[in-house]
């Protein structure tokens, strides 16, 4: 029980750790004015919420989920550019946060912490904010999540979690198509985790 206590403590002092780095490196880009990239996506949001439709109405190349964030804002915040920066700001804290678990399922939890701590000073670091607000954050949010649901699964064959894991990454390539080539690193993932599995499976039956 002290054991189970004290990591409890331990994790609750790393996500109030990383809440308070990411506020104190992302607050500035609320103040900072939309660049080239997110007013073409609060544009073609706002024609999207008014009915008409990307592609058509508005000439534009990135694939329709890139627009989704800025809707979302606009629906409930109105037209303002300090709605996407808060939401910029939780999804940089949840991204941090998948980060630190997959770096502690996967290796350490030493390692999870210093991984999610990198994260949000490469992120926002540079204070170079023309890069918040983008496409490849919410890539970025989903491909975490789908190493994630892949770490999950260790016992079965295939699961709910490769479900969860092929939906997110489904999603990741809506946001930018530069996801593609991932899905070729997990089959090669799941093949080899696979096997591994097949031969245990196959040992048991074996020996009885």
């Amino acid at each position: 029980n002290n054991q189970k206590l004290k990591t409890a403590k331990l994790i609750l002092f790393i996500l109030f750790f990383l809440l308070f780095e990411i506020l104190i490196l992302g607050i500035p880009s609320i103040f900072f004015p939309f660049g080239r990239d997110q007013a073409t996506g609060a544009y073609v949001a706002n024609l999207w919420l008014a009915g008409k439709l990307p592609y058509i109405h508005a000439v534009e190349v990135r694939p329709p989920a890139n627009y989704l964030p800025f809707m979302f804002v606009q629906y409930f915040w109105g037209d303002s550019e300090l709605g996407i920066r808060i939401l910029d700001l939780v999804l940089i804290y949840f991204s941090s946060v998948l980060v630190f678990l997959i770096g502690k399922n996967g290796i350490s939890r030493r390692v999870g912490f210093i991984s999610a701590i990198l994260f949000p000073i490469f992120y926002y670091g540079y204070f170079n904010f023309w890069y918040s607000c983008q496409m490849e954050g919410w890539q970025n949010f989903f491909i975490l999540c789908e190493i994630f649901l892949y770490l999950k699964n260790s016992k079965y064959l295939f699961s709910a979690f490769d479900f969860l894991a092929g939906f997110c990454f489904g999603i990741s390539i809506l946001f930018k198509f530069t996801s593609l080539p991932i899905v070729f690193l997990f089959l090669i993932l799941i093949l080899v985790r696979n096997r591994d599995k097949q031969s245990t499976a196959l040992g048991k039956i074996l020996n009885g």
